[in-house]
């Protein structure tokens, strides 16, 4: 049934590509002696008649193959009532509803042709086709990949601009093999050498523009759907990518040697062009297999998980590059990248030199390759570190307060008894090991991905005595316990979070965590790019005096596009509700303990020359999150001079995070 499917799927693909490429071709033919073309354009016609009925057959399918994708029963194909699901009550049914519509248009149109528009050759029908077969290929975007992001317009904008210049450049193809095929024959029935030459050279000016946006709205697409470059290696989604992308280039190289080698000769006489288009023929016909080929691939990559949303990421060699983590090693790195580098430009340079001053291709081939290989090899060799299948792998788990605190008790669990509370390694029983134990509060680094560790609890760990517990857990279970371990390193990194913000240098990601009141609901991160946050834990009744202060200083505080979330910290055993009036700002006092327990590893701060890890319950403690979802301040009234009951140090602080420009992407919602 998959087979079926991929062919089905890529009659359809290729039917409306063709269709608009074919139209293509008739336009631009309109406009070189069209008396002279119009035996050719009736032929072309009649392709396109052809590629209507396919496109229309195709898709008639469409719906059942989709029922299937989504039962994956080998009945589902003919399940009415799933059918009809899928048809009424999915984004996929309106999308098809539209696309074989405008389908049928187009096959009424092309059927009727003469009765509608007796002069059914002129340009206007044409313009007709391309119009339609445009809109219905840029409606196919609205079930796409990019329909699944938010926000979903620049997606679907890239991907229509995608598809409609692919069937502007690959969907013209044949059409003009068909012409560049009847002219070598150069009888007085047939088309004449030196016109087809004529629609060759404006087509190549058109095709050139169709290639660039092939070229920005690729990038861009896999900007949107690849989150880092290593999944180009390590997912299903990247491989078929860097197929197409080879596909591709050797389209370009094809055309190329096409233009070269033929275009440019400025042939004149008849008989001489006939044989160049014969043969411009053939390298298109090779240049349309490749395009075929890479539309295969293109309907393999439509149905398979982007890599953005791909949970199992093998990376294929032991070792990675990371600037993060080899830069400040040693000088000597910067050494050998800095020779690296001036070997790379030196070969630019002397290629340059070979191929202007001395006219020698080949020696500027040679001398460019080998200095760059031998260039680009030192640069890099002192920034790799290593790597393991699973380096890239992403979490199934998202760094939240929950998964923090579900964590934090695996942790007590599993790991406490040696590496102690606080993960430095002085728990009851480290002193009866031979070994020593691990700080884990910078487990986490630059060289160690969530991947790495992840290889290191699955692989390595769990195979010694020491970690025999491991095993018990599931995956999410581990992910879990990786989460809380990149709190806490995240929470050591971040003892110098003072009551004033550092501009301009934002390092340290909020975790998120949902939250529920009476009158309102959400996520921490709905507030990503639109305001800052006050993140207030108080106790109650003590801390009432504080809520009052900030109750009153409310409309100066949102005037700074910053909001106030507030979370009572209370015992998990107390089940007495609290009595709590009514703030212009949301106040949690349920589910708290998940949001309580995370945050107050962030409590951790820098005070004579020391870490402080207070153990004592936490009563009160404020942060400051800016819009992109950095904790960027801190108040603990136990720690810090500095009060944000003074409104004017707070509103400075304010201020500060209202007039700072983007500095960060937001932070990811897992771990890497």
């Amino acid at each position: 049934m998959e087979a079926f499917g991929f062919f089905i799927t890529f009659l359809h693909s290729v039917a409306g590509l063709f269709i608009l490429g074919t139209a293509v071709i008739c336009l631009l033919s309109c406009r070189v002696k069209p008396a002279t073309l119009h035996a050719a354009r009736q032929q072309l016609i009649q392709y396109s008649l052809l590629l209507a009925l396919v496109l229309v057959v195709s898709g008639l399918f469409l719906p059942s193959l989709q029922a299937f994708s989504i039962s994956g029963h080998p009945d589902s194909p003919l399940d009415q009532d799933l059918i009809k699901l899928v048809l009424f009550s999915t984004r996929f049914g309106s999308v098809w509803l539209t696309q074989e519509l405008l389908a049928l248009l187009i096959l009424f149109s092309l059927l009727a042709r003469h009765r509608l528009n007796p002069n059914a050759d002129n340009r206007y029908f044409f313009i007709w086709l391309i119009a339609a077969s445009s809109i219905l290929l840029f409606t196919g975007s609205l079930k796409s990949h990019a329909a699944g992001i938010e926000p979903a317009w620049p997606g679907l904008i890239g991907h229509g601009l995608h598809l409609l210049a692919a069937g502007s450049w690959l969907g013209a193809l044949p059409a003009l093999i068909f012409l560049l095929r009847l002219s070598p024959k150069a009888t007085q029935n047939t088309t004449d050498p030196s016109t087809v030459w004529q629609i060759l050279n404006k087509f190549s000016i058109l095709a050139s523009t169709m290639v660039g946006i092939i070229l920005l709205s690729g990038s861009f697409i896999a900007y949107l759907q690849i989150r880092r470059w290593a999944e180009l290696f390590a997912t299903p989604y990247g491989h078929f990518l860097l197929i197409k992308i080879f596909l591709f280039i050797s389209m370009l190289s094809v055309a190329g040697t096409i233009r070269r080698y033929y275009m440019t000769k400025g042939v004149h006489q008849r008989q001489s062009l006939a044989v160049t288009n014969a043969v411009i023929a053939k390298w298109v016909s090779l240049e349309t297999s490749l395009g075929l080929v890479l539309l295969g691939f293109a309907n393999i990559l439509k149905s398979t998980t982007p890599a953005l949303h791909e949970t199992r990421v093998v990376w294929p060699f032991d070792f990675r590059f990371s600037l993060d983590a080899t830069w400040d090693q040693t000088t000597s790195v910067h050494t050998q990248v800095l020779l690296g580098l001036m070997l790379i430009s030196l070969a630019i340079g002397l290629s340059l030199y070979f191929l202007r001053f001395k006219h020698l291709k080949k020696m500027a081939i040679i001398a460019g390759f080998c200095l760059s290989t031998v260039g680009v090899t030192i640069a890099l060799q002192p920034l790799a570190v290593k790597a393991y299948p699973d380096t890239y792998r992403n979490s199934s788990v998202p760094y939240d307060a929950i998964s923090i605190d579900n964590g934090r008790q695996l942790y007590s669990e599993h790991c406490a008894s040696c590496h102690g509370a606080e993960g430095k390694g002085g728990g009851a029983l480290a002193e009866a090991l031979d070994v020593m134990v691990m700080d884990l509060n910078h487990m986490h680094s630059a060289d160690s991905t969530a991947g790495d560790m992840y290889w290191n609890f699955t692989q390595e760990l769990s195979a010694d005595n020491f970690h025999s517990s491991i095993n018990s857990l599931d995956e999410d279970e581990i992910w879990e316990l990786i989460n809380y371990l990149n709190a806490t390193t995240a929470s050591s990194n971040g003892t110098s979070l003072y009551t004033y913000i550092e501009p301009n240098e934002p390092y340290l990601g909020a975790p998120n965590f949902y939250y529920s009141t009476d009158t309102s609901s959400g996520n921490l991160i709905d507030h990503r790019k639109k305001n800052a946050l006050l993140l207030v834990f108080f106790s109650w009744p003590k801390e009432k005096t504080r809520l009052d202060n900030l109750k009153s200083h409310y409309k100066d505080i949102t005037a700074n596009n910053t909001d106030i979330i507030a979370v009572e910290i209370t015992k998990p055993s107390s089940k007495a509700p609290t009595n709590i009036p009514a703030y212009p700002f949301s106040v949690v006092t349920e589910q708290t303990e998940p949001i309580i327990n995370a945050y107050s590893l962030f409590r951790r701060s820098f005070m004579d020359e020391r870490d402080v890890d207070d153990s004592r319950p936490l009563t009160h403690i404020e942060y400051l999150i800016d819009r992109f979802g950095y904790l960027r301040a801190r108040w603990n009234p136990e720690h810090n001079s500095s009060q944000w009951t003074d409104f004017d140090l707070l509103s400075n602080e304010l201020k500060k995070l209202a007039n700072e420009p983007e500095i960060l992407p937001p932070p990811g919602e897992h771990v890497h």
